[in-house]
């Protein structure tokens, strides 16, 4: 998984899902290096958002995608 290149991230508005819960959409496309393709979204609030910098929302977008996958983190 380490070789995961994202290569697209989008941002949409905040939106309400309901129960007065907002969250960010963040959309990804990414590939491996064994030509396999990813696309998909996470769910950030937006405390979370607004404190996240560009490079952190890589890293969360990846360790999330693990996550969903069924792996782990290490050090978490």
């Amino acid at each position: 998984m380490s070789d995961l290149q994202i290569t697209t991230i989008t941002v949409s508005n905040n939106d309400d899902l309901g129960n007065g819960t907002t969250k960010r959409k963040i959309g990804y496309t990414g590939s491996f290096s064994d030509g396999t393709h990813t696309e998909g979204f996470i769910l950030l609030s937006e405390e979370e958002f607004l404190k996240t910098n560009f490079s952190d929302l890589k890293n969360t977008i990846g360790n999330r995608l693990i996550e969903n996958l069924g792996g782990q983190i290490s050090g978490k």
